[in-house]
């Protein structure tokens, strides 16, 4: 193993030197900090191992604990210290030492400790590695789930369509197809296969692949027994699958259906507001009549039909919130795809702990659309220069980017960044910042001085870290943050090619997610990260009269949760999500604590009590900070466990 000692007292380097050179180690010796972190730099970092004493002049072992930390995250980290303090113990696994050990040091524990810290890193070499294979196979089984929904109905001429799919985790059985079925006329079908991940995947790529061939002529109820008989064949016993089988004619808008314990489908118009369709039958695989039913579309009226992740009853829904005002006016001329967000917002603000838990599928489908949807971008044929020192993902990258018709040129190391540049003519450069050469902020830089309308897509280990901070000064086209998830990947390139640095500024865009989620771990450190996010939110699109309260709130909730919720459990996570729309603010927190009885939260109470209770527990002055976040908030709700809240900012008008 490769290992850094950094120590003031030669006795101790003169010790510690040569026994681990005996035991096999290629070791290197600094007296102080500073020469330490120049070694790093000369190195690149490629140390596995540090071993620092705490007390040292200048900067001691724990703040370039720290450091190593921000800058080389996969070195491991262990402390010698003369002062065994429960404090500097505390401090320094939270910080992310790998081990402690008091001066003067034995010989056998530390060998003993460094053998530990090589299995850990062994440990973590193979669960990088079973998780890159994990996701090459999610990628290869979304890639066939992509499939299950239609890219183009411009064959139907006076019908606009917008499909919208939120899967849980990447994998579901939602299905929505949409085929041709005679002259000017549209098949339509909408199912779920039950269960998540893979084998409900499959069980809609069935679906899709039978549908894709149904004999034209057939009524929507016969197309639903015929697809049970199907699935029963395929999956006997394995299988149950709700469905809405539609034959929509745009030449009269006249709409034929039959259902098969889909949740009832809505019609809905700016005028007359929503209506919806009488449907019966049992799901698929369950015996039972489906009968077919008809209706008309008139011009300005919407069909929604939905999986049951949104809603059992869409039009109950819209009543009990009075929402057909604001429905009203995402519907009336606009794009389909605002009405399904605004769908999908009524569905979360009616919901909120519920929301985007399961699948969700949405179909609008609407006559004699206003104006013609706009296409996504076109990635087909795009140059793509990628930079990035892990293979594995490099190949991950490549295979995604080629799927969507992109030529790409990979490379290992970013010295050669500009010379690429310059000989690629990329369309777009996809930068990882953490290169163990520390230079992709200065490559970056540079990109932005040469090529300053190149749009440049940043990977880090965090969208909020400080180097993907610093980095928003170069306006990047966006950031992905690393594990990389390549379902994200589409989404960030097309966002990336339609960026325009002399236009855009780069904020922490969700890329591809309706909530933006930031995820830390429950210790101390943990305050100044919840910080960076707080900090983070300053560059999205809040009024200024609103964030001030919203992060005071925010940083009260979330500071509790990781003290009172977690109790300080580095082991256990604090979750912040957020969802920025038009007209307000909504954040959900949740810790992984036991929770607490909320229904006493807001109870009267002795506060010169609370606070000398506080003081002589040795907490911080408080008590009083959620009845503060519900003065400040709209609203505010907890789940039953007491584990997660609900903040609801409104915009001012």
């Amino acid at each position: 193993m490769r290992i850094l000692i950094v120590d003031d007292e030669p006795l101790v380097l003169d010790t510690l030197v040569p026994f681990l050179v005996r035991c096999g180690h290629d070791i290197v010796a600094k007296p102080s900090a500073t020469p330490a972190i120049d070694a790093l730099r000369v190195h690149h970092g490629d140390f596995e191992l540090i071993i620092s004493d705490v007390c040292m002049p200048g900067t001691d072992g724990t703040e370039m604990l720290k450091q190593v930390r921000d800058q080389y995250p996969d070195i491991d980290f262990i402390l010698m210290t003369a002062h065994s303090r429960v404090r500097d113990l505390r401090e320094a696994v939270e910080t992310g030492a790998a081990g402690f050990l008091r001066k003067p040091i034995k010989l056998q524990e530390l060998r003993h400790l460094i053998n530990r810290v090589a299995i850990l890193r062994a440990n973590r070499s193979i669960i990088h590695s079973l998780a890159v294979s994990a996701t090459k196979e999610r990628m290869f089984a979304r890639r066939l789930h992509q499939r299950v929904f239609p890219t183009d109905c411009s064959w139907l001429h006076r019908t606009e369509i917008a499909i919208r799919h939120l899967p849980q985790a990447g994998l579901g059985g939602d299905y929505i197809d949409v085929r041709p079925y005679g002259q000017g006329k549209a098949l339509v079908m909408v199912a779920d296969v039950s269960g998540h991940g893979t084998p409900a995947t499959f069980g809609s790529i069935a679906l899709k692949t039978w549908f894709s061939s149904v004999e034209t002529g057939l009524s929507p109820a016969t197309v639903l027994d015929r697809a049970d008989t199907m699935l029963r064949e395929l999956f006997p016993g394995e299988c149950s699958t709700t469905a809405f089988c539609a034959r929509y004619d745009e030449r009269t808008g006249e709409l034929t259906y039959a259902s098969a314990g889909q949740p009832a489908p809505i019609v809905w118009s700016p005028q007359h507001g929503c209506r919806s369709l009488a449907t019966n039958g049992n799901s698929l695989a369950d015996p039972g009549r489906r009968s077919t039913f008809a209706t008309v579309l008139a011009e300005d009226e919407v069909l929604i039909a939905y999986s049951d992740g949104l809603t059992n009853d869409l039009a109950k829904l819209i009543a009990e919130n009075g929402s057909c005002e604001g429905l009203a006016r995402k519907s009336r001329g606009s794009d389909l795809r605002e009405l399904l967000t605004a769908v999908l917002d009524l569905a979360t603000m009616a919901a909120p702990l519920k929301a985007f838990g399961e699948n969700i599928s949405l179909l609008a489908l609407r006559p004699r659309p206003a104006r013609t949807v706009p296409r996504p971008v076109e990635v087909m044929g795009k140059r793509i220069l990628h930079i990035e020192n892990d293979p594995d993902l490099r190949m991950v990258v490549k295979l995604e980017l080629e799927r969507l018709g992109c030529v790409v040129e990979s490379m290992a190391h970013s010295g050669e960044a500009l010379a690429s540049i310059d000989r690629v003519k990329p369309d777009l450069v996809i930068l990882d910042l953490m290169m163990p050469d520390g230079a992709g902020q200065a490559v970056l830089r540079e990109v932005r001085r040469h090529h300053p309308h190149l749009p440049v897509l940043v990977v880090t280990g965090s969208a909020l870290d400080a180097a993907a901070r610093q980095c928003l000064d170069l306006n990047p086209a966006g950031i992905l943050a690393k594990p990389l998830d390549v379902q994200d990947l589409e989404p960030a390139v097309r966002m990336a090619l339609r960026f325009d640095p002399d236009l855009d500024l780069v904020s922490f865009d969700n890329l591809g997610n309706e909530w933006f989620d930031f995820v830390v771990s429950s210790s101390t450190t943990s305050v100044d990260l919840v910080t960076r996010y707080l900090e983070a939110l300053a560059r999205q699109p809040i009024p200024a009269e609103v964030l001030d309260d919203l992060v005071w709130c925010i940083r009260e909730t979330a500071l509790n949760g990781i003290e009172w919720g977690n109790r300080y459990a580095i082991g256990l996570r604090l979750r912040i999500s957020t969802l920025i729309l038009s007209d307000r603010v909504m954040v959900k927190i949740a810790d992984e604590g036991s929770g607490f009885d909320t229904h006493r939260l807001f109870e009267p109470f002795d506060a010169l009590g609370v606070s000398a209770q506080r003081d002589r527990l040795g907490k911080r002055d408080g008590g009083f900070g959620l009845a503060m976040v519900q003065a400040k908030m709209d609203r505010l709700e907890f789940n039953q466990r007491g584990n997660v809240v609900l903040l609801v900012k409104n915009f001012p008008l």
